[in-house]
């Protein structure tokens, strides 16, 4: 019985022990720095470095071997909060909002570290990761079926896994920013919503600067208040206000193209090196249509417009279409798949739409009806009733 009892105390020492020296490697920050702390699985004996982001991109500011035991840490003074990233790639980390004072456990599988990350003693760092956990759940979802797509693109099941890929793409985007915007609602002054509002998700944006700018202006008032002197938050200030400046001149642009004015001119090259002049099609009834290929909705649009084409071509009605895609190749994949056969002109390049900002176009579809004049018939027409419009257009002279 006294030997149970001794093993017993040893044990409880043992681990008392155990705890202590745990406690006792944890650095504690002081008040002009932070630190990040913690235990990457498979990280032993590897490098593992703490990168500064902001708006001119990510920058190295310290690096440290992981211990055999898997341990790390990263002492730091700063004068402000920040963004930062730990891992041992660039491509693959965890995000951390730290602040002065600071002492932040971050630690996660070090081979997968953006899908592994947790975090304790940061409350910023935290509201980002539980937002980042539903987002990454839903990605992995997408990535599963974007796989079953790509291994059927030579059987027949081709069609049918697109247009299911497409479908669930669109729910979950709607999902995700559905997230999104009642986290920024919610959080408004927290500067994890400011790495949400520039969020993309399947490299699509969530938010729009100009159709959003509700959130942007909301922010902006919030994070003022919360950090009235952080330099992000002051370059973010500096940002919507461009934003702003820019919606007074599309809408400068916009009177220029209302019902009634001349359509300005369109010269250009297609896709497929021919010349496009919109002046060259007067005297017949044209409708000119911005576009993207990877955009299910445009694609559902074209269906549509590729019956009325069909319908009523040869009694004076021509497209223009102009694509803002980035991906050629894309573009005529999907121009082969709908049957597209009407004029298509490419232009994009580099984030850019030389056509696409002389005409106002933040969003797609979007399209102009020309009369047999060349002037602007309507704006944005629904394509439900698109084929009325088109014939009344063509019954005048």
């Amino acid at each position: 019985m006294g030997k149970l009892k001794n093993k017993v105390v040893l044990l409880f020492i043992l681990i008392v022990s155990l705890f202590v020296f745990s406690c006792s490697r944890i650095p504690k920050a002081s008040s002009d720095e932070f630190v990040v702390y913690g235990e990457l699985m498979h990280g032993e004996g590897k490098l593992v470095f703490l990168r500064e982001m902001d708006e001119t991109g990510m920058h190295i500011l310290d690096s440290t071997i992981v211990t055999e035991n898997g341990f790390y840490s990263f002492r730091l003074k700063v004068k402000e909060t920040s963004f930062y990233l730990l891992g041992l790639r660039s491509t693959d980390y965890a995000v951390i909002i730290a602040s002065k004072g600071e002492t932040i456990d971050v630690s996660g599988d070090a081979l997968k570290l953006s899908n592994t990350w947790i975090v304790k003693g940061s409350k910023e760092s935290k509201l980002y990761l539980d937002y980042w956990m539903a987002s990454r759940k839903q990605k992995a979802r997408l990535d599963s079926l974007t796989i079953i797509f790509r291994n059927s693109q030579e059987t027949p099941e081709y069609m049918a896994n697109r247009i299911r890929l497409d479908s669930v793409f669109n729910s979950v985007m709607e999902e995700r920013r559905d997230a999104a915007t009642k986290f920024l609602h919610k959080n408004p002054g927290s500067l994890a919503s400011l790495l949400i509002i520039n969020s993309q998700f399947s490299n699509i944006p969530l938010f729009n600067e100009e159709h959003d700018i509700v959130f942007y202006k909301l922010l902006d008032s919030c994070l003022a208040k919360s950090y009235p002197q952080n330099k992000l938050v002051l370059g973010y200030h500096l940002r919507v206000n461009e934003i702003e400046n820019k919606i007074k001149k599309r809408i400068e642009v916009k009177k220029m193209l209302l019902p009634g004015a001349i359509m300005p001119a369109i010269e250009t090259i297609s896709i497929d090196g021919q010349p496009v002049s919109l002046s060259s099609l007067n005297g017949k009834v044209v409708l000119v249509n911005f576009w993207e290929a990877g955009n299910p909705v445009c694609r559902e649009k074209n269906q549509e417009l590729y019956r009325i084409y069909k319908r009523i071509h040869n009694k004076g009605f021509e497209v223009i279409e102009i694509s803002l895609d980035e991906n050629r190749d894309l573009l005529r994949d999907v121009i082969k798949q709908d049957r597209i056969t009407w004029r298509q002109i490419n232009d994009f390049d580099k984030g850019y739409s030389e056509i696409g900002h002389r005409f106002n176009i933040i969003s797609v579809p979007y399209s102009f009806l020309i009369d047999r004049h060349g002037k602007i018939a309507f704006v944005n027409p629904s394509f439900d009733k698109l084929d009325k419009k088109i014939k009344l257009l063509l019954k005048r002279r």
